[in-house]
């Protein structure tokens, strides 16, 4: 059927699948079900649609996701060191807890796990203001969620399946390569610090 035969009320759906992706790049039947329906039962409206702008419209039904590929770096969000590393420690836990669950299984982890991970990774601890912030931006892009109210050692946050497509595999090896950049920066740094002292 082509998009000039769709009644009003589909090309809304349409309209709101497209809008949603456009805004957060993932649509979860965990997040809204009734859009990632919508999506994959407008599927090819919505891979023609994108094909115009040059972008990918994916579905990976084993996860129940909805995606956008785009060509170079369109819709990328340019990422701080902070958050880079963030994501790093996200994705390598959710492949550390991944293991073993069912497919509709979401791996769990706690602010306590996280903090571990980058005290192993000669990462800075998080302040809490910090750890708000990467939690809620987790969050706004469907990556994880906390679950609990207050943000202590012991909150769990749920990992997404979207992480592992947020940050694949080539993204995983470039962020170890900025890291280590960063590490090796931070460590100059001190030197240089520890010799004007002496100085």
């Amino acid at each position: 059927m082509k998009l000039e035969e769709l009644n009003e009320e589909e090309r809304e759906r349409i309209r709101s699948v497209i809008q949603s992706l456009l805004a957060c790049n993932f649509l979860t039947r965990e997040h809204d079900a009734a859009l990632y329906i919508a999506a994959r039962r407008y599927r090819e409206h919505l891979v023609e649609y994108f094909q115009v702008i040059g972008w990918e419209f994916r579905v990976d039904e084993r996860y129940e996701i909805v995606w956008l590929l785009s060509t170079g770096m369109a819709h990328r969000r340019a990422l701080t060191m902070e958050e880079s590393i963030w994501l790093l420690v996200l994705r390598l836990l959710y492949e550390e807890k991944r293991t073993g669950l069912n497919l509709s299984e979401f791996p769990m982890t706690t602010v306590a796990e996280i903090r571990a991970k980058y005290l192993a990774l000669d990462m800075p601890d998080l302040k809490k203001t910090t750890l708000l912030r990467l939690t809620q931006l987790a969050k706004q892009y469907r990556l994880a969620d906390v679950l609990d109210r207050e943000l202590s050692e012991e909150a769990r946050i749920r990992l997404f399946h979207t992480l592992a497509l947020a940050v694949d595999g080539e993204e995983l090896s470039d962020l170890y390569r900025r890291l280590e950049t960063y590490r090796q920066r931070r460590e100059e740094n001190d030197e240089e610090a520890a010799e004007d002292e002496a100085h």
